[in-house]
């Protein structure tokens, strides 16, 4: 039996729970992604020099890799302990001489003089040289060890514990037996004791066979009661809270019942609380009468009971409580074999505790190599090994949706990833990678690739330089991310930033941001212009930028806003009460971040300066009211019991009566027309009532001779002459609906104009970048025949983009005009004879030309082209025929008239109009016609430009057009041109003249804010000899010049660029080096801002998009003029 028992211990504490490792033959493509895990991954020659090893070997051994390729040959063979030397030894001999590979474990002395264990796996790598490798896998093993020396142990002591009890019980039944016949009285204890001591064994054996805890302590439960030598047994195992956790009987069937209820609840039994709280077993001679609260009680009458702790290494892991005989509870035999069955029911639960958590560290290993390798498979990002010849092993099976290329191409070396770097890019990326390799080998670069397909993508490397003992590049171990949409989103969002910027800087009206803390985070260009002494504003208290104040001011509406979280409004005097120099409207929002918590105050800021005198104006003039009432221009009128009692001479005339004793007593309600009398009369008596009723509104009048009228109305409630009336305030709203009508169509057409300039821009810009590009090619001697005439389409298509912008400008009246003296009569005619060429013939055009007619200043070919637009709308407007006059005269506009036809001004105009008697236009069609774009005609047959561009041309020399149409009868269009004075002087751009192409060997500075325009201009002029130099804004320019102003011989510098701007960079330049020679230029064809530039000191000009051959002529005039 012993000897069974030995065997059974045996066979489960010296169980060795070795960890499987699977090294694969593509561990070298793996291990970059193994540098991640707790294993250390090494390679070592066959004399023991370290080949590769990975940065965590410093956890495990405490030397860094540096230290430990330093080493040499001896290292790894020093630090292994002397016992386990010989056999690390021949397992490498093994390894090397017969390619055995090996699984050993063995003692290490770590840099701290600490011996830890580690468990080796090694298999044999061949080179292509035929060198062997041996490569592996070890891990700090130390802690396992512990754990089994500590089950050797404990196993031991359990053995040792069973000889000696099996020794003691030997010689009990050898003096029982002696005395059997002197001491027949203890012939029960004795036969009491066998069965306690059968199930001790039964027990003990059970130990050694059983690995579930649940089926061990039920199993022992049965054991102990199943030889006789206990009534019943109970075993309760309990967390450290001493909560039950799971419990077992055997020998009470349902009345146990009762006491497992009463565990469950949380309460334990009396002798269970005694029991836990002593060392040893806990002896109940009388349980009824001594545990009256256990539910038990009863069970054990006649009978006593042994409670003991289930408890290991300072752990208790619960209760075993057995029923027996009431005279053997004071035996000394009982109570140790009681205790020593209980102890080796903990020292089971303890082992089983082991196993489960060492299963679980197995399991959570599992996992971890589990989820390792659906890294390796699922990673967004391609992982890469790369060497310094630019060839990659690629791990994953990304390489081919990321490049389109398969993978065995890069494996093979038949291609390496600089094939696929554009090659303006690669220079950038040595550079990175140069810098990344004189620090610590880390690096970020982004780049592009071309795919298989020709796709263009961005690519984000990130890489780790790793380099060998001898300080050579070894590899370069790294991720690509295609980061293309990331790419696409950036320049989306800096877009939508430029829009909002532009936006909240064309406000009229003050509007700050500023924080809790009342520092101002942003302003609008409003506010800059008008305090640029106090620049720069963000930063500062806003109390000290608008008040004069040290301190937050106490009134301020902010204060409210942030306690109440709503807007509130306020009239401030700024700076200050005591010094006003003007009054605000202020209105204070919350500002909140994306959670909704405010984190500052947005204010909008009204100048209501005006009308806030005009308010003490009113006041001071209170003395002579009446006298204002007579004089003023609208109507006043009171009217009491429904009848007028009182009207002021406006309102009388308004009406059209000679005096006010014409509609004195007259019904207020015969003053408008019939279908507006009971809405008023109903009015009126509501508003005598009491009720609420609106004290403004719009109705429409009926004059002395029956004419209708809008007229607005304003209402009060007065007391006259002793009796309630009503005061009210009448305007005719005829001609101020009119001009309101023309205001919103002028700022209409102004924004959409100010829309144009600005996209005008930044297509000249790309149209520049294109053009230039195209042509550079054109240059290129390899492009065959069918890439030269693809190019050449390219650059068409560039062109007539061109033109398509100039139309845009020419609406914005960003052109340029080359005004001269001339006579209108002669354009007409010029523009009637190609009419009569175009149109058809059943169209009539008939010329009425004043013989008279004055000289204008004006660029002919524009008017030319208004002409060609009209004629060729009214040809449009008349498909099966009709007549078209071109007529001219001398005009006067008057005060009158100009006053209804907003952007007309006084003065003498030679009036062109173009009448046609076609289909005529509906009035919302009329209201559109000059908007970019609108266009009736069906798709393909307009670009809606032309209109646009008539008025821009009109415009832009200082005339005016207005036109006039009706469905059925047709449409007219007049065209005012101011006449030339006596003393005016007709202003032009003088057309440039043609010059030879020709190279030079100068420095030239471009300033650009477009990149792409920047490296464009240096590839053209460094193409034809010069030197060439760049800065991507005014600041950087002027930078540069500071510092080379002696090398440089001409500065090319565009006008529209953030920051400082071209224009005061040309200042400053001039500043600098009065005699410096500055070319200007803009995608923009502000006539007045190049003049400026030119008259501030630039000795050129030149238009986005311009040429390859326009920019060299221009520079080489410019170097060889001044």
């Amino acid at each position: 039996m012993e000897k069974e028992k030995k065997e059974n211990f045996q066979a489960e504490f010296t169980k060795n729970p070795g960890i499987e490792a699977n090294l694969s033959k593509n561990l070298e493509k793996y291990r970059l992604l193994i540098d991640h895990i707790s294993d250390v991954v090494y390679s070592i020659d066959r004399q023991g020099a370290t080949i590769f090893i990975t940065p965590n070997v410093e956890k495990v051994y405490g030397f860094t890799p540096e230290e430990i390729y330093q080493a040499g040959d001896h290292f790894w063979w020093d630090r292994i302990h002397p016992e386990d030397l010989e056999k690390v030894r021949q397992a490498y001999e093994r390894l090397f001489t017969d390619h055995q590979k090996f699984e050993v474990e063995y003692r290490v002395q770590r840099k701290d003089g600490k011996w830890i264990w580690l468990h080796d796996r090694c298999l044999a790598t061949f080179q292509k040289q035929g060198t062997v490798y041996a490569e592996g896998i070890f891990s700090d093993i130390s802690e396992r060890k512990q754990i089994e020396a500590e089950l050797r142990q404990a196993k031991q002591g359990l053995e040792l514990k069973v000889q000696e009890r099996t020794s003691d019980l030997t010689r009990i039944l050898g003096q029982l037996q002696q005395e059997i016949a002197a001491r027949q009285h203890t012939e029960k204890r004795m036969e009491h004791l066998n069965a306690v001591l059968r199930a001790v064994r039964n027990v003990n054996q059970l130990i050694t066979q059983e690995k579930d805890r649940d089926r061990l302590i039920q199993r022992a439960c049965d054991n102990l009661i199943e030889t006789r030598g206990y009534f019943n047994a109970w075993i309760a195992l309990l967390d450290e809270s001493g909560r039950l956790v799971k419990i077992a009987e055997s020998g009470l069937g349902d009345n146990f019942q009762p006491l497992v209820d009463f565990l469950q609840r949380g309460e334990l039994p009396k002798c269970a609380r005694q029991a836990l709280a002593q060392a040893d077993a806990l002896v109940t001679l009388d349980p009824p009468s001594t545990c009256a609260d256990c539910p038990l009680a009863h069970q054990y009458q006649g009978r006593g009971a042994i409670t003991g702790q289930l408890a290991y290494g300072g752990k208790t892991y619960g209760l075993l409580s057995v029923s027996i005989p009431a005279e053997m509870t004071k035996n000394q035999e009982e109570l140790e074999l009681f205790a020593e069955v209980a102890g080796d029911l903990g020292f089971a639960l303890h082992s089983i505790e082991l196993r489960e958590e060492r299963q679980r560290a197995e399991e959570a290993r599992q996992k971890s190599e589990l989820n390792y390798r659906l890294l390796v498979k699922n990673i967004p990002a391609m992982v890469f090994k790369g060497y310094s010849d630019w060839s990659v092993d690629l791990v994953g099976d990304r390489t081919e949706v990321m490049t389109g290329y398969p993978q065995a191409d890069f494996d093979s070396r038949r291609l390496k990833w600089s094939d696929l770097l554009l090659a303006e890019d690669l220079p950038a990326a040595k550079d990175i990678f140069i810098k990344a390799l004189k620090s610590d080998g880390a690096y970020v670069r982004e780049y592009r690739i071309r795919k298989k397909d020709g796709d263009i993508i961005w690519i984000r490397e990130r890489g780790q330089i790793i380099l060998g003992p001898d300080g050579r590049i070894d590899y370069i171990s790294g991720v690509f991310n295609d980061i293309t949409e990331q790419k696409q989103w950036q320049e989306d969002l800096k877009a939508s930033e430029r829009f909002l910027q532009n936006v909240f800087d064309a406000i009229q009206d003050a509007i700050v941001v500023r924080d809790c803390q009342h520092n101002i985070l942003k302003v609008n260009r409003w506010i800059e212009e008008r305090l640029a002494s106090q620049m720069p504003l963000v930063g500062k208290k806003c109390y000290q930028v608008f008040h004069n104040r040290q301190s937050s001011c106490p009134w301020c509406p902010a204060l409210a806003t942030m306690e109440d979280d709503q807007i509130h409004t306020q009239i401030n005097p700024l700076p200050s009460a005591e010094d006003c120099q003007a009054w605000f409207e202020i209105t204070f929002f919350p500002f909140k971040d994306d959670r909704g918590q405010m984190i500052g105050i947005i204010e909008y800021g009204k100048d209501i300066t005006a009308r806030k005198l005009a308010e003490e104006a009113l006041k001071a003039s209170e003395a002579q009211i009446r006298h204002i009432i007579e004089a003023a221009p609208i109507g006043i009128r009171i009217a009491q019991h429904e009848k007028l009692v009182y009207a002021n001479p406006a309102f009388v005339k308004m009406l059209g009566y000679d005096s006010a004793a014409e509609i004195i007593g007259q019904p207020v309600s015969s003053l408008v027309i019939p279908g507006h009398r009971e809405l008023l009369r109903q009015r009126h008596l509501d508003r005598m009532a009491g009720r609420e009723v609106a004290s403004n509104y719009e109705i429409t009048g009926l004059r002395k001779n029956g004419e209708p009228f809008d007229a607005a109305v304003w209402l009060t409630i007065i007391d006259y002459q002793g009796a309630p009336a009503t005061l009210g305030f009448v305007i005719d709203l005829s001609a101020e609906k009119t001009l309101r009508t023309q205001l919103q169509q002028a700022q209409k057409m102004e924004a959409m104009g100010t829309l144009a300039s600005g996209i005008a821009h930044d297509f000249n810009n790309v149209l520049q970048a294109i053009q230039g590009g195209v042509e550079m090619l054109l240059l290129e001697s390899h492009i065959d025949q069918q890439g030269h005439a693809g190019l050449k389409e390219i650059d068409r298509a560039a062109q007539r983009g061109a033109t398509l912008i100039q139309h845009l400008l020419t609406y914005s009246r960003k052109v340029e005009s080359r005004l001269s003296p001339i006579n209108l009569n002669q354009t007409v005619e010029r523009v009637k004879g190609l009419l009569d060429r175009t149109i058809p013939r059943m169209i009539d055009i008939e010329l009425q030309l004043a013989a008279d007619l004055q000289t204008i200043n004006a660029d002919a070919n524009q008017l030319e082209q208004v002409l060609l637009n009209l004629g060729v709308n009214a040809r449009d407007a008349m498909p099966e025929g009709g007549k078209l006059i071109l007529a001219t005269e001398n005009v006067t506009l008057d005060e009158q008239y100009c006053q209804t036809h907003l952007g007309s001004r006084p003065g003498n105009y030679v009036l062109l109009s173009v009448t046609d008697t076609g289909c005529g236009m509906p009035p919302e069609v009329l209201e559109r016609i000059f908007e970019p774009f609108f266009t009736t005609k069906e798709m393909g047959q307009g670009t809606g430009l032309g209109l646009p561009m008539v008025y821009g041309i009109v415009k832009s020399h200082e005339g005016y057009i207005w036109c006039d149409s009706e469905p059925g009868i047709g449409t007219i269009f007049k065209i005012y041109l101011p006449v030339l004075s006596e003393t005016g002087q007709a202003l032009g751009i003088p057309e440039e003249a043609a010059a030879p192409l020709r190279v030079g060997t100068e420095t030239i500075l471009v300033v650009d804010d477009y990149e792409i325009l920047r490296d464009l201009n240096q590839r053209m002029l460094g193409r034809f000899g010069y030197q060439v130099m760049t800065a991507a804004s005014g600041e950087a320019a002027l930078e540069i010049y500071r510092h080379e102003s002696q090398s440089i011989d001409l500065v090319i510098l565009d006008l529209s660029m953030p920051g400082i701007g071209g224009k005061k960079c040309l200042e400053e330049l001039l500043r600098l080096n009065p005699q410096a020679r500055v070319i200007i230029t803009s995608g923009l064809a502000d006539a007045t801002a190049t003049e400026e530039a030119l008259q501030a000191g630039a000795r050129g000009f030149i238009g986005k998009p311009y040429n390859l051959k326009k920019l060299l002529i221009k520079v080489r005039e410019v170097l060889d003029q001044y």
